[in-house]
């Protein structure tokens, strides 16, 4: 309850009206717990269509030109919409390394790093 109190607190402009017609439909009803904010907030805010756009993104994510810290940086901002494929930290790294270009993914690769930071380190 209280992540929903502080969730309320920072919402702003359109997200505070949309909330204010959110609680009129459940009147009468037990306090909203976390998860069924979540799935409220997200259902208005990030529909399926976007999420999954997201995530085809983030499964066709590959450095290309992009510098090390520019992937890093997309990389990170796609994850959130995958995070069945970056369960754990050598899930996360497996994907990190699979997009990098072929000579920096070959090296990281046979050196088989399996920690995020070192292979941020190496391919930098």
């Amino acid at each position: 309850m209280e992540k929903v109190l502080f969730a309320l607190f920072i919402l702003e402009e359109e997200a505070a009206h949309w909330w204010k017609a959110t609680m009129e439909t459940y009147v009468n009803q037990p306090p909203m717990n976390w998860e069924k904010f979540k799935e409220l907030f997200t259902g208005c805010y990030y529909p399926k269509s976007y999420r999954y756009r997201m995530e085809r993104e983030f499964i066709d994510l590959k450095q290309g030109n992009m510098s090390v810290a520019a992937y890093v940086n997309e990389f990170t901002r796609l994850s959130r919409y995958a995070p069945h494929m970056v369960h754990d930290k050598e899930a996360k790294t497996r994907r990190f390394v699979h997009g990098l270009r072929q000579p920096i993914h070959n090296i990281i690769y046979t050196a088989g790093v399996t920690d995020l930071q070192q292979a941020v380190e190496m391919a930098t």
